[in-house]
């Protein structure tokens, strides 16, 4: 990691005001930052202290480039505070101050290290693979694989819950401190998540969707109202706020997963120089996923919404102005009667977007339906631009808007 004289000079300086505003034995009770140098001896700061002189290091630590690729947040502060036991031990035992430029230097090369690469792991709920396969950096384990380095650890803490019909693991190799590459795994272990979920969609379209999640993150999968009527009587009834059963990655599922064109966004994403609009699809099927586990109607109909504006609206776009066209003649290219009839209703489903995000209720149709059309409609236009794009007529959201002109003028006027 480079590290300028500059920049060691400008640290220097916030780590010299920093120990000028340490505080050390006679704390306050009000301090913003309390620590022991031992049982009795207290070191803190004052607000002055913490806001301005402690976090101006941090923030500058966080300006370095890459640093926030290896260290967790929780690490840097870890190692401030290191830094205050360093300045608070000098500062009790003698009013000399110390060669502010050494600690500096010292406390930066406890940064710019070289890091190990740690192989993380991270159990799924709702999620059985067969055998391993790879979405990305990420691969996802069979739960019963033989994993030596793990035994101990996963019969200490997680098997007794998991078991290989609805759990898995997720792996990954990650460079960093041992906390930022749990943080990346699990960030990427869930874009990963969320191609499975939409291509999952797409192949049990006409079943209640499939929730997969990190374990330990899941909701409970079943809620209970309690009635107590005015006798006292009391009932309880059970309801269930999505299936139960997940989703098993085998060989029949990959079958029907390779048709909806799961082979080829695996490509995508191992591409080093995917075209703008194969981004934008891998965009918005993050928010695609996002939206099938989510439990509110509502926001589940905002987030299929997003997922369509990432796919086909360019930036300063009005939506009403060119969706409702554009994603109607993908969805029906040849009938013009259809195409009319979707057309108005993507203006209607655009207005109760509107009524949404601005009153925070829509217009008229219930959450619950808006949620199901919006899956329904961000569905076909993610697997239609697909086949587009992977038939070569895509390559930007430029060569969309030509060809829906082009579909138009020729076939549904």
């Amino acid at each position: 990691m480079p590290i300028s004289d500059e920049f060691i000079n400008t640290l220097s300086q916030l780590i010299t005001e920093l120990y000028d505003q340490l505080l050390v034995k006679n704390v306050p009770e009000h301090a913003f930052y309390f620590g022991y140098l031992d049982r009795e001896t207290k070191f803190g700061l004052n607000e002055n202290g913490y806001r301005v002189s402690y976090l101006a290091i941090i923030r500058q630590i966080f300006a370095l480039p890459e640093i926030g690729e290896k260290w967790s947040y929780d690490g840097l502060k870890e190692l401030g505070h290191k830094l205050l036991l360093q300045l608070a031990e000098h500062k009790s035992k003698t009013i000399e101050p110390p060669s502010f430029e050494i600690i500096t230097k010292e406390w930066l090369a406890q940064i710019d290290v070289k890091f190990l690469k740690h192989v993380c792991y991270l159990p799924i709920a709702g999620l059985s693979v067969e055998s391993p396969i790879e979405i990305g950096n990420v691969k996802f384990l069979p739960l019963d694989i033989d994993l030596p380095e793990l035994k101990e650890e996963l019969t200490s803490l997680q098997l007794k819950e998991l078991n290989s019909f609805r759990n898995s693991l997720s792996s990954s190799s990650v460079i960093g401190e041992w906390r930022r590459a749990a943080e990346i795994h699990r960030q990427q272990t869930h874009t990963a998540l969320n191609i499975l979920r939409y291509i999952s969609s797409l192949v049990y379209h006409d079943q209640p969707t499939k929730h997969i999640y990190v374990a330990g993150r899941d909701p409970s999968r079943v809620s209970y109202t309690i009635t107590v009527d005015e006798e006292g009587k009391i009932g309880q009834v059970g309801a269930s706020e999505f299936t139960p059963a997940p989703l098993q990655v085998d060989a029949e599922f990959m079958k029907f997963a390779n048709f909806y064109g799961f082979e080829y966004i695996l490509s995508i994403i191992s591409s080093t120089s995917p075209t703008k609009i194969e981004e934008s699809f891998l965009t918005a099927i993050q928010w695609y996923g996002e939206a099938t586990q989510e439990l509110i109607p509502l926001i589940s109909f905002v987030k299929y919404y997003v997922a369509i504006e990432a796919a086909l609206k360019k930036e300063n776009e009005r939506a009403k102005a060119v969706l409702p066209k554009r994603i109607s003649v993908l969805l029906e290219p040849w009938t013009k009667n259809r195409q009319r009839e979707l057309e108005k209703d993507l203006g209607d489903m655009i207005d109760e977007r509107n009524a949404v995000l601005h009153s925070g209720n829509p217009r008229h149709s219930n959450p619950e339906y808006l949620a199901w059309s919006g899956q329904v409609i961000a569905r076909q236009v993610l697997h239609q631009l697909r086949i587009k794009i992977q038939d070569g007529a895509f390559q930007t959201k430029d060569d969309v808007i030509h060809w829906v002109e082009n579909q138009y003028s020729k076939y549904l006027i």
